[in-house]
C-alpha cells in the first residue's frame, strides 16, 4: 500500500499485531474517521519532532519559526529557540580538526 494510500480512497488500515507465536503479522482494519484522524495526528507528531531535532542541530531558528507558525505550538516554538540559543555553536567537525593537525 502506498503512502498516498493509507489516507485516501481506502477504507482499511494495515497494521502490524504480534501473533500468539512471536511473531508478526499484518491485519486489515476498518478505516473510521476516528482512526483516521488519529492517524494524521501521529503522523504529523512524528514529522515535527524529525523537524524540531533537524532544525535546533543546524540552528535554523527561522525555518523552527515558519514550522511552528504552521502548525500552530506556539509554547513548542519558544522551548526550541530558546534551547538553540542557549547552547554554543557548533565547533569544528572531527575531520577538519585531523586535517589541521596533520598539516600542523
Amino acid at each position: 500500500m502506498g503512502l498516498m494510500g493509507a489516507f485516501w480512497g481506502t477504507r482499511a488500515m494495515e497494521i502490524v499485531k504480534k501473533h500468539d507465536s512471536g511473531g508478526l503479522v499484518w491485519k486489515r482494519i476498518k478505516l473510521t474517521t476516528t482512526r483516521k484522524a488519529n492517524a494524521k495526528k501521529r503522523l504529523r507528531r512524528v514529522w515535527q519532532w524529525r523537524f524540531l531535532n533537524w532544525a535546533l542541530k543546524s540552528r535554523r531558528v527561522e525555518e523552527l519559526e515558519l514550522e511552528f507558525r504552521v502548525l500552530g505550538s506556539v509554547h513548542l516554538l519558544n522551548e526550541a529557540v530558546l534551547k538553540a540559543c542557549a547552547e554554543p555553536p557548533p565547533s569544528k567537525t572531527v575531520a577538519e580538526k585531523a586535517s589541521n593537525s596533520t598539516q600542523a
